[in-house]
């Protein structure tokens, strides 16, 4: 006679867990980076991959939006026209998000309040931080993918060209003192709390209380850039 199999019931996974988990990495490495330092590896890594993205896929520039209006999508079609009739850069539209293809993510910013939750949190706009939490916007920000704001879009046609993160966070320095400029440097948390801040009064440095959201995706960049410059 066969023995008896005993079934267990399967272990259930929880996926939003799974990619709250993903997001963190194995070696906190960042752990101590001021915000300073994570934005201009952040940025010096988008300028890189600007660069280098679009030349191993047949110089073409490919982007995805991600909860944009029908106005943006119609200054998205003018900066693609006019981007391929007078400068030769072919821009197409990504349904989905791509490691080794997509160049760029767009999705719009937090809308500026004044609601004490968020004068709590801090100037929410200080950080960079998008409107939506999106899954395009998060598979996007965990492999060192840019996500801008639809002002990239404007800031483009204006100098008639592709511009980088780094050149418009120089410009906004200089307007008025945004150290973001169009770049999403945080997504929205399922906590809000973890949006706020201390000061560290010793060296002058904004530190987080415990686990934080405060430049996440710029944190995530710097870490794709800590790990090229280390071989890896």
């Amino acid at each position: 006679k066969n023995a008896a199999i005993t079934k267990h019931p399967p272990i259930p996974i929880h996926q939003d867990e799974d990619i709250n988990n993903t997001a963190q990495p194995s070696q906190p490495i960042h752990a101590n980076l001021t915000e300073e330092q994570a934005l201009t590896l952040a940025d010096e890594w988008y300028t890189q991959f600007l660069q280098t993205q679009p030349a191993q896929n047949n110089d073409i520039l490919y982007i995805c939006i991600s909860s944009v209006n029908d106005y943006v999508k119609g200054l998205l079609d003018v900066l693609i026209t006019e981007m391929k009739q007078h400068h030769n850069i072919t821009i197409k539209l990504a349904k989905d998000i791509h490691p080794h293809k997509t160049s760029l993510v767009i999705t719009p910013p937090t809308p500026p309040s004044s609601s004490s939750s968020q004068k709590r949190s801090g100037n929410r706009n200080d950080i960079g931080l998008s409107q939506f939490r999106t899954l395009k916007a998060m598979r996007a920000s965990l492999v060192g993918i840019p996500i801008v704001t639809p002002d990239w879009i404007s800031a483009c046609l204006k100098e008639k060209r592709i511009i980088t993160p780094a050149e418009q966070q120089q410009q906004q320095q200089q307007l008025n003192n945004s150290r973001c400029g169009f770049c999403i440097r945080s997504l929205p948390p399922k906590i809000d709390s973890l949006l706020r801040f201390k000061q560290d009064h010793s060296n002058r440095n904004t530190v987080a209380l415990g686990p934080s959201a405060r430049f996440g995706v710029a944190r995530l960049a710097a870490i794709q850039n800590m790990k090229k410059k280390d071989g890896g």
